[in-house]
């Protein structure tokens, strides 16, 4: 996962197998890895806002076409569990 697909530092850390330490110490040193990663976070932030904008369209009409939350497939309705306690 990419920080572009998340906006989510850690997870991209980890995916790319670096520490979430060196992701910042290479930002804090690298101008154009910094101009990259602000602008993934960039992309990032709006595919999850299209993304939830799809999910919240689609809750209101299950037969509509789009994103779904099991990873795009469609087909499959988003189920969303209340928790108890």
């Amino acid at each position: 996962m990419t920080l572009s697909e998340t906006a989510h530092v850690r997870m991209s850390a980890d995916a790319a197998r670096y520490s979430v330490a060196a992701f910042y110490k290479r930002r804090n040193a690298d101008d154009e890895f910094r101009e990259k990663w602000d602008g993934a976070l960039v992309d990032g932030r709006v595919a999850l806002k299209l993304m939830l904008l799809a999910l919240a369209r689609r809750s209101m009409d299950p037969e509509a076409d789009g994103p779904t939350a099991n990873g795009g497939m469609r087909g499959r309705r988003l189920t969303l569990a209340a928790r108890s306690g």
